[in-house]
């Protein structure tokens, strides 16, 4: 008898196969029983069918209408349930013969995913108006010993020794073991391990269509699922488990909404991808989700982001919590008028509610989620809000106050926000949330943690033992690797030693080399090959020895890279036949971490294998992009059974990995806003908001700086001209400015920016080509020179035949537009520096230049007021490239503030000034003292002139005034109140602006 380690049908799209390897686990069969029923039935109703008879319904239920036989229905009801536990005569509360207590969280725990109380994210998520109970009575009338449980021995029902198939079930156990259909909801928890199978259930029909039947009867109608998935979140069993992540009861949730005429969220459709599942507000799917998918996930259906927290996906049980409004809608309508369905809400069988405790824990049970920082709503800084739910088991018993504290090494106000410290419950409240507002930057600084735990004051909730605290990792979305051309991330032909290759296996005789030269998979030279000897090395393999081996390619590193495409040459036969697959190969991944055979926990791509003869070509797929922005190891996976099969098993060769990085934007868009955290290492990329796009790098930023945008504000490959005095110059066609809302002329940063090989094309020499910034406000049609643009000579990265584009780097005072012009560019003269600042009894004035063509020489002009100057002083030109120079005043009054700039004069008589610098002298020096930094409690803000007042403002990392007042001397300023983070300080004396960045403890 052929022993069965893996079910695949080729009804379901193998990409959405989870691995069998050493789990067996599929998560629901519901669309592959009822398609082998429809296969023996030709009469059964299609999907179409059925479709045309709900859809209508549907919409009146949409509408509010009424009609002669359809209502407007009430939202609430109970429906009851009868679970058929069948056992092999164990005791009550092990293996398979499970506790009634189990049994009573699953119903607490259905009950609020029907409620809409477990999380959900999306605005779309909705109460179904559905809730279960326990069945009461038996169909002769007598009350049960245990509200809702038939338990069966096997044995003395002469079946067949567990674990089941899903034939079996449905063709032997239900029909000698149903109660009334039209009164309860049967469920049989039954060990279906040997197939994989965690549940299935049969699907509504309708009444209305003559002629046709439906794959449901009287003897089949309900739900199958395995005793191990039976649980909650509060079930003393493994929550969410690596080795088991369906034990907190949301395979019933998923089968009850097949039940209820629910479709899988990517439509069970042939061809599965890009299907409808008939609810307009579930984004399209391409296929199934596995596992804990990260946000944003698109797909080729077009979608930007797929909603696999929807209950009728296969990810994980930790990550499921949504039913939208639209299934509400088909659930309840097919509640109103569905054979079998219709009846329950008014059963006479009684109802029992399980009553669970007033314990509260995190619904994430597992006690970590990972979340990425891309924002998705808001403008500066972008955010998204994460819902964090506390759960009651039950209900509250009275009040209470549950007190959040939170810890890790994300910055409060800075990296998030906690909506509030607090929640509060009363009497016959099930759920709390607290919102977790993330903030998004364009700063690569990797990820950080949220830990959040509580404290309850009060009785009306008591703490679980489990899931107590959470830890929200914050992933990273600005880790970015930048190249205009497609890369290489991996690359094996196998013709010599495959280093960092490894081969991984459970023991079994098969096994992978990669060193054999007996294989072929219509390459040239070795490939890589199953086989049973790894001496001797033939292209064949043992059929008789159930064996599982993975060829695992070295850590790929794909952080900042998208859009991943595998391609390889493969020959394969293995065995498969109209029952189905046995010998096969498939593509499979391991992440980061311990290269472990049982890490190998997701098939991408398969299976490979030949029905009647062997299969071969080159195969190129794009699953491998679900790894995009991750490290991982690549598989190639084979397995077999015991019994039958053909040779060859899999050969692989010529394995090519390519991918895409951020590519440069060459057209006119905008980034979106961010603000900038000083910081003298960490880069921040600006993207376009339209495309992902690489726009500009900022880094080793002066002072935080706010509502920063990157934009192209003229893009093309062809070269303008530019005016600088009596010269013109050659200048690129592209435009790059990179500006906060406000002017900004003193930040100091340095930044990157890119142009694409094309962008550059029109010049020979692009590595030694100048960068121009032009000020705020001046265009490049305006006459350039000194006082309104800059002329700094790049570092320049040439990546332009590797990768397709050429960088400029330049560390630049002060915001505006950025453009590369001809290596030969000169403005009259560049002034690089200019301050002014007290020194004893004087002011010395210092200013340094380059460039300097034409130029005479330096007034050095003062004023008292800010608008009238007069000339002290005349600096003549040294005539050199670079220069510095130094200016005494020596006629200053102490306690008087002095305005100072420089008025440039050419050898043809014109004139240019600089801008304006302030210095207020007492003769002592006077300065701003901020202290300490960081603080706790108390922060001093201390100015040296007791007799000038100042205004002194404070801000959180969002804008909003923490303090404000105008005093002179020592000001102390209590923040006993403020939450632990970052805050900007602005000092105004009445005449000049100063920020600090200070950080409370």
């Amino acid at each position: 008898m052929k022993q069965i380690l893996t079910l695949i049908t080729f009804l379901v799209m193998a990409s959405a196969v989870e691995s069998q390897i050493k789990k067996n686990k599929i998560r629901c069969f519901t669309v592959e029983q009822i398609k082998k029923i429809k296969a023996a039935n030709p009469n059964i109703q299609t999907d179409l069918q059925f479709e045309t008879w709900l859809q209508p319904l549907v919409l009146l239920q949409k509408k509010g209408k009424t009609g002669t036989q359809y209502k407007v229905p009430v939202l609430n009801y109970t429906l009851p349930i009868i679970c058929h536990v069948v056992t092999n005569g164990e005791a009550v509360g092990t293996g398979n013969n499970i506790s009634a207590a189990r049994i009573e969280a699953q119903v607490l725990q259905l009950n609020k995913d029907f409620a809409n109380l477990s999380g959900s994210p999306y605005a779309a998520s909705a109460n179904t108006g559905i809730q279960f109970a326990l069945a009461r009575k038996n169909p002769n009338g007598t009350t049960l010993a245990e509200p809702g449980i038939d338990r069966i021995n096997r044995n003395t029902k002469g079946w067949s020794a567990q674990p089941f198939t899903a034939d079996y079930v449905d063709t032997t156990i239900k029909p000698a073991s149903y109660w009334d259909p039209t009164k309860y909801i049967n469920i049989w928890l039954v060990d279906m391990s040997g197939d994989g199978i965690l549940g299935f259930a049969t699907f509504p029909g309708t009444s209305t269509l003559t002629g046709l039947n439906n794959s449901e009867t009287d003897a089949t109608a309900g739900l199958a699922i395995d005793p191990t998935t039976v649980g909650s979140i509060f079930s003393s069993i493994a929550c969410g488990s690596v080795s088991n992540p369906y034990t907190l009861g949301k395979t019933l949730s998923h089968e009850m909404g097949h039940f209820l005429g629910l479709r899988h969220i990517w439509g069970d459709q042939d061809p599965v991808p890009c299907a409808t599942d008939y609810c307009d507000d579930t984004p399209i799917h391409f296929d199934a989700n596995y596992g804990k998918p990260a946000h944003p996930k698109s797909n080729t259906c077009g979608t930007a982001d797929e909603m696999f927290e929807n209950y009728m996906d296969y990810t994980d049980d930790d990550v499921l919590n949504t039913f939208t409004a639209d299934q509400v809608d088909r659930m309840q309508t097919v509640l109103l008028n569905s054979p079998r369905r219709k009846t329950l809400p008014t059963s006479n069988v009684g109802f029992y509610a399980p009553v669970g405790s007033n314990k509260i824990a995190f619904a994430l049970c597992a006690g970590a989620i990972s979340v990425s920082e891309t924002g998705n709503a808001g403008t500066t800084n972008r955010y998204r809000d994460v819902p964090i739910v506390l759960n009651v088991e039950n209900v509250a018993t009275g009040n209470a106050t549950v007190t959040f504290g939170v810890s890790g090494s994300a910055v409060n106000n800075l990296d998030y926000q906690l909506a509030t410290n607090t929640v509060n419950f009363v009497t016959g409240d099930a759920a709390k949330s607290v919102n977790i507002r993330l903030f998004d930057n364009a700063t690569n600084d990797g990820n950080k943690t949220i830990i959040l735990n509580y404290t309850i004051s009060g009785t009306g909730v008591t703490a679980h033992s489990t899931a107590q605290s959470l830890t929200i990792t914050v992933t990273d979305d600005d880790i970015v690797t930048i190249a205009n051309n497609a890369v290489t991330l991996l690359t094996q032909n196998f013709n010599s030693t495959a280093t960092g290759w490894t081969t991984l296996t459970d023991g079994g005789i098969n096994t992978f080399t990669t060193t054999g030269s007996n294989g072929s998979a219509g390459g040239t030279g070795n490939c890589a090959y199953v086989t049973s000897n790894s001496t001797s090395k033939p292209n064949t393999y043992d059929n008789t020895a159930p064996s599982i081996a993975v060829l695992s390619s070295p850590l790929i590193n794909a952080k900042g890279y998208k859009n991943l495409n595998l391609s390889f040459k493969y020959k394969v036969w293995g065995e498969k036949d109209a029952d189905g697959t046995y010998d096969y190969g498939a593509l499979s991944f391991a992440p980061q971490g311990s290269l472990a055979l049982s890490n190998f926990s997701t098939i991408l791509d398969s299976p490979y294998v030949g029905t009647t003869a062997v299969v071969s070509g080159t195969k190129t797929t794009t699953s491998v992009n679900v790894l995009s922005g991750t490290q991982f190891y690549l598989g190639f996976y084979w397995e077999n059974d015991n019994n039958t099969g053909n040779d060859p098993a899999l050969n692989i060769d010529d394995v090519v990995l390519t991918a895409d990085a951020t590519k440069i934007e060459t057209t006119v868009s905008n980034s979106y806003t961010y603000n900038i955290v000083s910081t003298s290492s960490a880069s921040s990329y600006f993207r376009s908001s339209s495309n992902d796009k690489i726009i500009a790098t900022l880094k080793s930023v002066s002072t935080q700086v706010s509502n920063v945008v990157a934009s192209i504000t003229e893009a093309g490959t062809d070269r303008l001209n530019i005016t600088s005095g009596a010269n013109s110059y050659l200048r690129s066609r592209k435009v790059i400015k990179v500006a906060p809302s406000t002017i900004d002329n003193t930040t100091q940063y340095t930044a990157t920016l890119y142009f694409t090989t094309a962008e550059v094309a029109a010049w020979s020499n692009a590595t030694t080509l100048k960068v121009l910034k032009l000020s705020n406000g001046t265009s490049t049609a305006d006459d350039l020179n000194t006082t309104n643009s800059t002329l700094i000579t790049p570092v320049v990265t040439d990546n332009r035949t590797t990768e397709g584009y050429i960088a400029y780097t330049v560390t630049a005072t002060g915001f505006g537009s950025f453009i590369v012009v001809d290596a030969n560019t000169v403005l009259p003269v560049s002034l690089v520096s200019f301050n002014a600042k007290a020194e004893t009894n004087t002011v010395v004035v210092n200013w340094a230049t380059a460039n300097e063509v034409n130029n005479t020489g330096f007034n050095v002009q003062r004023s008292t007021n800010g608008s009238t100057f007069t000339t002290i002083g005349f600096v003549a030109s040294k005539s050199a490239f670079t220069n510095n120079y130094t200016f005494t005043d020596a006629a200053v009054t102490a306690g008087t503030r002095y305005y100072y700039r420089l008025q440039q004069q050419d050898i043809d008589g014109k004139t240019s000034l600089s801008n304006t610098v302030t210095v207020l002298f007492d003769g002592k020096n006077s300065s701003i003292k901020i202290s300490p930094n960081p603080f706790s409690n108390i922060i001093t803000a201390q100015y040296n002139l007791t007799n000038t007042p100042i205004t002194i403002t404070v801000f959180d990392i969002l804008g909003r005034k923490m303090y404000e007042n105008k005093a002179s001397g020592t000001i102390k300023i209590n923040t006993e109140q403020w939450s632990k983070g970052g805050y900007i300080i602005k000092i105004n004396d009445g005449i000049t602006i100063n920020n600090y960045k200070v950080i409370k403890n």
